[in-house]
């Protein structure tokens, strides 16, 4: 202490105070410049991580259009050199051309059914040299032509070299329309080397881009072209003046940064992703612009001298600063890398892109680390207009508290995906689970919970499919799938809001419109016979509900309307406009109210028709089944002498035996009288041939026949059961 006291002592004062005043100022830099280098490398770290996910975004993006472009026209050339090859009515016609109005007929049915094929092919061209005429599906104005007035002879250049060739994209003009087009051309028949006839299909390239571009949602700031072989422009979506154009450059994998020192502080990013193409030899690019910047160059500047001012004056402050600048500028990022791992996940169990390993490791993380995990899926409908993004958020907010309070208590993982604005996805993942029984018995406990957290204003069209168990987790897509087949069997399951697949999984008989119920109905209520009809009715509603029988809705209704519309047909007559309104309209929700308002319509008709009982065609009906129900044991009886004695037609009174009585006339009277027959035969006194002819039978080995034929024995077996039967 003394020792110190000395040396202070020694010193001057104010030389102390410098130099503390030196060291606060130095230990304050060099704090903040710690400060600025780490926000910087940390900010250099984000952005180079989101800009390789874009990358790899970007790359995965063109791989698929690609494959697609060559799946698209790999299949229309196979489906092209098959038809040239063992089409043989398309080889007979060409052989056979005589230029008759029947050939030409026949010609122009099967380039339309080529055309028809895929709905890529834009239009069909025939050349037939032996008779200088081409045929085209292309336009109303040049069905038939020489080849010298032919449009587009170029795409023939090359039949005298080649029997079959595909040409580059190229301009033709359609309507008055340029279409970029991919032209396929083979000799009729292939490999045939007289030249009898060539085969020209143009595929619409047009369409092909756009419906790429449509189905992988190509955002505004993405460039895709295509090159060939040799770096020229064959397809752009830009202007066509772009076709044919060189690169200057080979198109490789590439990122280009613009900005103030390189890739440190930059504005714009060009991400160039390429993909060859072996089949086509095409190179697909696709070119990503991306600005980075929020401000000018300036905005940077100052924002980066307030901190240096801020960091100076205190060190709490700039750390705590430093926080907060973290977090709001990262937030963006991070908004976009949840929004990119939502729509990451949404596709991958959609099957709405193809996902490669690395990003399956991304967006399922943890879940792959467990070796015996089983995985299922629930998927919440809510069918109703009035749901908009923000409930269906709200219930994913919701459901991920609920799962999260079950993490450790039921074992299981699960990420809740927002579909679109009334349909929500539950993937669940069961760790180390014991057997596919306690998953299934888990995921029902799930379903049934999530149910009841519905808002019961929403619950009444809420409807929940649930999929199978599935051992991998590759199979989570087939278990979405499952789910949303599901939303198909409502009506099926319209006693529960909970459709399971396993319900529905086995089932192999397909559901038969049943007519000859129909045919009974209408004759029932022809008659006004209501008990009938509603049997009738329960009898063709049981068909919708028989667990052997795969039923869609679409297919109830579409049986239900068919048997509406044909009642209506049958008895339109009865009713007057609104009535006929009121007692028709099926507009329903569940099975059973389909049947009630069935059978208010039946009951109503019935009614009608009871009222009309007096109708002269209905007095016809009865009086001429009167007629035979009382002289069928005449002999002579026929459907000649009913129409005489009524002044009918013959046909027109089978018409009515088999309509009221569901039988022809002969199956009817030999009914009728085998009944007679029976009982007749109590009576042992009568002999078989005195019972034949008493009930019409002329002869009695005929009435022995029909009535084996009926009852499965003879009379004389008949009247010994039912002595045996009286002893």
């Amino acid at each position: 202490m003394r020792f110190l006291n000395k040396i202070y002592g020694n010193v001057n004062l104010l030389k102390v105070l410098n130099v503390r005043k030196r060291l606060i100022i130095s230990t304050s830099f060099w704090v903040l410049l710690l400060i600025i280098v780490n926000f910087v490398l940390f900010y250099i770290f984000i952005m180079n991580n989101y800009i390789q996910q874009l990358k790899d975004s970007n790359e995965s993006l063109i791989k698929q259009i690609g494959f697609s472009y060559e799946m698209v026209l790999k299949n229309i050339k196979n489906s092209v050199f098959k038809t040239t090859l063992s089409d043989m009515e398309l080889q007979e016609l060409v052989r056979n051309y005589d230029n008759s109005f029947d050939y030409r007929n026949e010609i122009f049915k099967k380039l339309h059914d080529i055309t028809l094929a895929n709905e890529y092919i834009q239009s069909v061209y025939l050349y037939i040299p032996s008779c200088n005429q081409v045929f085209s599906t292309s336009n109303n104005t040049e069905k038939i032509s020489s080849f010298e007035s032919f449009s587009d002879q170029s795409v023939f250049s090359n039949i005298k070299e080649k029997t079959y060739y595909c040409l580059e994209p190229r301009l033709i003009e359609h309507n008055r329309v340029k279409k970029l087009v991919f032209s396929i051309v083979s000799s009729v028949p292939l490999y045939n080397e007289q030249n009898t006839g060539f085969l020209a299909v143009n595929v619409d390239l047009d369409k092909l881009r756009y419906d790429m571009m449509v189905k992988f949602k190509k955002s505004q700031y993405l460039n895709f072209y295509v090159v060939n072989d040799r770096n020229s422009i064959i397809i752009t979506e830009k202007e066509n003046d772009r076709l044919g154009k060189v690169l200057e450059n080979e198109p490789v994998n590439i990122i280009l940064y613009n900005g103030l020192w390189g890739n440190i502080l930059y504005n714009d990013i060009m991400i160039t992703s390429v993909y060859h193409s072996k089949f086509l030899k095409w190179k697909f690019i696709l070119e990503n612009s991306i600005n980075t910047s929020t401000g000018s160059l300036m905005s940077h500047v100052k924002n980066l001298i307030w901190l240096v001012n801020a960091s100076i004056f205190v060190l709490t402050i700039s750390i705590l600063l430093l926080v907060v600048l973290i977090i709001i500028f990262t937030r963006p990022i991070n908004r976009l890398l949840a929004k990119y791992n939502e729509e990451l996940w949404k596709n991958f169990i959609t099957d709405g892109i193809h996902v490669v390993e690395e990003t399956k490791q991304q967006i399922m993380g943890d879940w792959l680390q467990f070796d015996n995990a089983k995985f299922g899926t629930i998927v919440l409908r809510i069918e109703d207009n009035g749901i908009t993004n923000r409930i269906i958020s709200y219930y994913k907010l919701l459901f991920e508290e609920m799962i999260n309070s079950l993490k450790e208590q039921d074992n299981l993982r699960a990420k809740p995906i927002v579909i679109n604005r009334n349909t929500l996805a539950i993937v669940i993942c069961y760790p180390d689970s014991p057997s596919f029984k306690a998953c299934e018995q888990k995921q029902e406990r799930l379903a049934k919970m999530i149910y009841e957290r519905i808002n019961p204003l929403h619950r009444s069209m809420a409807y929940l499919g649930i999929s199978t168990i599935k051992e991998h987790i590759s199979l989570i897509p087939v278990s979405y799938r499952e789910c949303v087949e599901m939303f198909k069997y409502k009506l099926t399951f319209s006693d529960s809001r909970l459709l399971y697949f396993s319900d529905i999984r086995d089932r192999e008989e397909v559901y038969e419109y049943p007519c000859a119920l129909e045919k009974q109905l209408l004759n029932n209520l022809a008659i006004g016979n209501a008990e009938s009809c509603r049997a009738l009715i329960d009898e063709f509603f049981s068909l919708f509900t028989n667990p052997a029988v795969k039923i869609t809705d679409y297919e109830i209704l579409d049986g239900v309307h068919r048997l509406r519309d044909s009642i209506l047909r049958n008895f339109n007559s009865y009713f007057k406009g609104d009535d006929l309104k009121h007692v028709a309209n099926l507009n329903v929700y569940s099975l059973n109210e389909i049947k009630d308002a069935f059978n208010k319509f039946i009951g109503e008709i019935c009614y009608k028709v009871i009222q009309q009982d007096n109708d002269e065609k209905s007095m016809l009906y009865k009086t001429v089944v009167n007629y035979i129900d009382k002289y069928y044991t005449q002999p002579d009886i026929s459907l000649d002498k009913i129409a005489e004695t009524f002044n009918l037609n013959r046909n027109y009174v089978s018409k009515i035996v088999r309509e009221v009585t569901g039988y022809n006339f002969t199956d009817y009277i030999n009914a009728k009288r085998i009944e007679l027959a029976k009982k007749l035969l109590q009576d042992t006194n009568k002999t078989i041939n005195d019972i034949a002819k008493e009930v019409g039978f002329n002869y009695s080995y005929y009435f022995i026949r029909i009535f084996k034929s009926l009852e499965g024995i003879t009379p004389g077996q008949y009247r010994e059961s039912l002595t045996r039967a009286s002893i």
